[in-house]
């Protein structure tokens, strides 16, 4: 067997092996744009990752009855806005009305037994372009994305050292996690990304 053959099996062991089990999962930044852009990362066991860029929307939402009221951030200045909608669900169709125009959404993935039935991630087609994501967290939290472009990358993490190899560029973080929060520091610059329970790139496949 010659040696670059060699390397070609063995390199993905290797780099399975320097992922840190503790990363493995989707993280979303906590800073965006004025404009609402950001950067989620996703990180699978087996080294291969997804970095995406795309609108991100947080708020809060409440369900009284079928009458849905959602709280999000609207301005960069922290102006909230609040909307509330009757929803109509049937299977795993959802249709929110009247002020809502977008279209239908679809269910990603299995309802959470003993939750609300809004509970988890929702899907629809955007008149930008593109499958928007609304997802209803347990906690009261509501995550708005929209993709825009995502790069696939692969990962491996020993010691406080994270690397991410992007189109044949490999760049070295320092990485340090509190609870629920991963901080990278790359070249002087901090960023700090929450671990979110849903795998959106799986859902745009």
């Amino acid at each position: 067997m010659t040696l670059v053959r060699t390397l070609l099996l063995v390199l993905p062991l290797l780099m399975q092996a320097g992922a840190a089990p503790g990363l493995v999962g989707r993280w979303d930044v906590v800073t965006r744009s004025r404009g609402g852009i950001g950067a989620w990362l996703t990180f699978a066991a087996n080294g291969s990752c997804a970095q995406t860029t795309g609108a991100m929307v947080d708020g809060t939402w409440q369900l009284s009855g079928d009458r849905l009221t959602r709280a999000v951030v609207a301005t960069p200045e922290g102006k909230v806005e609040t909307e509330t909608f009757s929803m109509a669900m049937e299977g795993d169709a959802l249709r929110l009305g009247p002020g809502s125009e977008r279209p239908a959404m679809t269910r990603v993935g299995q309802p959470t037994s003993g939750a609300p039935p809004i509970v988890g991630v929702w899907k629809w087609a955007h008149p930008a372009g593109g499958t928007a994501f609304e997802d209803y967290q347990s906690d009261g939290r509501y995550l708005f994305r929209l993709p825009i472009k995502t790069d696939p990358c692969q990962w491996a993490a020993d010691g406080g050292e994270l690397r991410l190899t992007t189109r044949g560029e490999t760049r070295a973080f320092q990485w340090r996690l509190a609870g629920n929060v991963m901080t990278l520091v790359h070249d002087g610059k901090s960023d700090a990304f929450r671990r979110e329970s849903t795998d959106l790139s799986a859902s745009q496949r």
